[in-house]
Formats: structure tokens, C-alpha cells, sequence
């Protein structure tokens, strides 16, 4: 310890319970960013949509269909599930649990979200036009370049320092 003290250094090394702790820090974090977990938190907080556009099969939107009607009925849910870029116009799920779920760039015009739990779910530059989200809960959801003309929001629960929503610019006259 006196050369430590020379040297500098105030603190003793770290035990061995403590370089264990910090690597399985390290291992988790790892785990995380492999996993996408990570990634999923930056897609979250983005005002843009970052998974790329695809090509869309029109023929998987009834498979899709059916997979969502499944999950939404069952005990898996669709809270968290990942719906980037899906065109399913008039897509009904009243009351459905989709907390955390992504909808990047989906086309859902007149989709049906009625007291639906939409808490933290992403919908950047998604197109909502005449979507009915009226009586649903979206606290730290994000809207950001979604396109909501005609969306109805009446008694819908949300925070707007955490929903995420790019509103046009009105002139000052």
C-alpha cells in the first residue's frame, strides 16, 4: 500500500467480488447489444424511423392478419413485437396491449386502436390517417413524423413532455 501511495493511487485494487460484478456488467451489456435490446431503446428516442423500407408482399398482409389475431388472443400478446413497415389499412386491435410494440413506417389509415395500451410504442412516419386512437394510453409513445390528419384522440391518456409527436408549424399573423 505505501507504494501505492506514492504512486498516487488513494484506493485499494478492487477485490475479486467486484472485477466479477463489473464483468458480468460487461457480459450483460454485451448480451444486450447481440440481442437488440440496446438498438430497441435508440429506436424508441429517434424522431426518424431507422429500420430500412422493404419490399412488401401484399399476399402476407392476410397471414400477418391472422398472426396478430392469434397473438392479440393468447397470452402472448403483442406487447413489444415488431411491426416495421406493415401495410395493413383498417388493421382493427381495440384494447389490445401493444406496449412497447414498433410500427415504423407502417401504413395503418384507418386502423382501430380504441383503448388500446400504447405506452412507449414507436410509430415514426407512420401513416395513421382517420386511425382511431380514441381512449388509448400513449404516455412515452412516439408519433414523431407520423402522419395524423383526421386521427381521433378524444379521452386518449399522454404525456406530451414523453409522447414524441412533430406538429406543423402554424403562421403568426
Amino acid at each position: 500500500m505505501v507504494a501505492a501511495w506514492k504512486a498516487g493511487i488513494s484506493h485499494a485494487p478492487p477485490t475479486k467480488a467486484e472485477v466479477e460484478a463489473k464483468l458480468a456488467e460487461a457480459k450483460k451489456q454485451i448480451e444486450d447489444i447481440a440481442s437488440g435490446a440496446a438498438f430497441a431503446d435508440l429506436r424508441r428516442l429517434s424522431p426518424a424511423p431507422t429500420p430500412e423500407e422493404f419490399s412488401w408482399d401484399p399476399a402476407f398482409a392476410e397471414r400477418l392478419g391472422a398472426l396478430i389475431k392469434e397473438l392479440s388472443a393468447n397470452s402472448e400478446g403483442l406487447a413489444g413485437r415488431d411491426f416495421a413497415g406493415v401495410k395493413m389499412p383498417g388493421l382493427a386491435l381495440p384494447g389490445v396491449d401493444l406496449t412497447e410494440s414498433f410500427w415504423e413506417r407502417a401504413e395503418l389509415p384507418g386502423a382501430n386502436f380504441t383503448n388500446s395500451t400504447m405506452n412507449g410504442a414507436v410509430f415514426t412516419a407512420a401513416d395513421l390517417t382517420a386511425a382511431d386512437l380514441s381512449g388509448a394510453n400513449l404516455e412515452g409513445a412516439n408519433f414523431s413524423s407520423a402522419k395524423l390528419d383526421q386521427a381521433r384522440l378524444a379521452f386518449s391518456t399522454y404525456w406530451m413532455n414523453q409522447v414524441s409527436v412533430c406538429t406543423p408549424e402554424i403562421p403568426n399573423d
